[in-house]
């Protein structure tokens, strides 16, 4: 699948939206009457149609954007190159009764996986259109996706997981087992804040329908949602990681619907005037640097890693008590890529501190008085590293007692943000809880 920017997606977004949402089932004639919604309710409570429309459009379009072929599980064959980015997203099974991810990735441990949606024979895996059509099939909107090879039936994973924030962090625990990676950064995006009272018509309270929608319309107030999540145990502990953008729309647009696709252009035109605003603008761009910075991660030596196997320290250097644990910073970009080009293109330098004792790790914000080491390295090799002399692997090294609760802490700083330091992906971290991790690895 060819990359695309973001110009090309949005148009191709609406057009999915208009083709989609523009023709009610009650068909054209009675559309162009507007009166289109009114006969479709009629239809369904009559049994003619279960939703207000039909997918066929959505299906055309995802399979025209995606390829027909293209596999969710198995890109990085058709790119010829490891795909590091795992994707996930939710839907639900057995008529909105079981949820469930699809995945372009395995789980470490497949024992327990009832909720996970990955098949044996990859011929029966689902294509990124699929996956697309499984996850927006949302109840009295759009027909639930049934995949053809397995016979599944699957709806919009918003009856389980309209705001998944508690969803990424049960998976990612999946994915690093035994607290085998920490949080970086949990970003959620909402839709907009609005409120309504959804009322389900009673022509089509249908079997087992009318439960189908009215958990998904109870579900439909994300903002709702993300701050029940910010109460559960799992939130509190990772405070300083969470961030939502999410701005309220603007009144005069009225209440906004899933299928009204002619309100997209004032959404877009509301958004272009909330990027004017400078405080919503400072916060935006302190997610991005975040986000940025977490693209760069530490990687220990390779004869550390076969050291630690066990959780011993074998392989580390001991010098007066304390450890010089020797890596390097790398990237999660492609050597050679124009992304990482254009990543290092923002970076000002890399540099190493050591936090107070008992200092939070879950935060991405540093205290500014913090003695900073800068990594000459870095600057030594950019040059070779953006000519593709040389891959991006920056020498580094800390010392530091095992038993010393002090967290350490590699971080970047952005040239538009030159007094910001930003922690890189796995930072901060004391030196035990940094070994341990690198011995689960090894």
């Amino acid at each position: 699948m060819e990359e695309k920017p973001l110009e090309v997606m949005t148009k191709d977004f609406v057009e999915f939206a208009t083709a989609t949402f523009s023709r009610p089932n009650a068909g054209d004639l009675l559309t162009k009457m507007k009166i289109g919604h009114v006969v479709t309710k009629m239809f369904m409570a009559l049994g003619f149609t279960r939703t207000m429309f039909n997918s066929a459009p959505l299906k055309e379009g995802l399979i025209q954007f995606f390829g027909e072929r293209t596999r969710l599980f198995s890109m990085a064959r058709e790119r010829q190159h490891q795909c590091s980015t795992r994707v996930a997203v939710v839907a639900a099974t057995n008529a909105g009764d079981t949820k469930c991810l699809i995945p372009s990735y395995n789980r470490p441990d497949l024992s327990d996986c009832s909720d996970f949606e990955r098949e044996d024979d990859d011929n029966n895996g689902m294509k990124i259109w699929e996956a697309a059509l499984a996850t927006s099939a949302a109840p009295f909107y759009l027909p639930a996706f049934k995949k053809e090879e397995t016979k599944k039936e699957y709806v919009d994973g918003a009856l389980y997981a309209n705001c998944p924030a508690e969803t990424a962090l049960r998976e990612m625990k999946k994915l690093w087992p035994q607290n085998g990676a920490s949080l970086d950064v949990l970003l959620s995006l909402g839709t907009g804040k609005q409120k309504k009272e959804i009322k389900i018509p009673k022509t089509i309270r249908i079997g087992g329908f009318e439960e189908i929608c009215r958990s998904f319309h109870n579900n439909l107030d994300t903002q709702k949602l993300w701050e029940r999540f910010l109460q559960t145990d799992a939130a509190e502990a990772t405070r300083g990681r969470l961030h939502r953008l999410n701005p309220a729309i603007k009144p005069d647009l009225g209440y906004v619907s899933i299928f009204q696709y002619e309100k997209m252009s004032a959404l877009q035109t509301m958004v272009e005037e909330r990027m004017s605003d400078s405080e919503f603008v400072q916060e935006v761009q302190d997610i991005a640097d975040v986000l940025l910075a977490n693209l760069f991660f530490f990687e220990p030596d390779d004869e550390i890693l076969n050291g630690l196997a066990g959780l011993s320290i074998g392989g580390t250097t001991v010098l007066k008590g304390n450890i010089k644990l020797p890596g390097t910073i790398r990237s999660r970009l492609r050597h050679k890529s124009v992304e990482l080009k254009t990543l290092l293109s923002k970076v000002l330098g890399f540099a190493y501190a050591l936090l107070p004792e008992h200092h939070p790790t879950h935060m991405n914000e540093l205290p500014s008085e913090l003695r900073w080491i800068e990594v000459q390295s870095f600057q030594d090799m950019r040059a070779e590293i953006e000519d593709n002399k040389c891959q991006f692997r920056i020498p580094v090294s800390m010392k530091g007692s095992k038993e010393s609760p002090a967290p350490h802490v590699f971080a970047v700083r952005m040239k538009e943000r030159p007094g910001r330091w930003i922690p890189i992906s796995g930072f901060p971290v004391c030196m035990a809880e940094l070994l341990r991790r690198a011995g689960s690895r090894g």
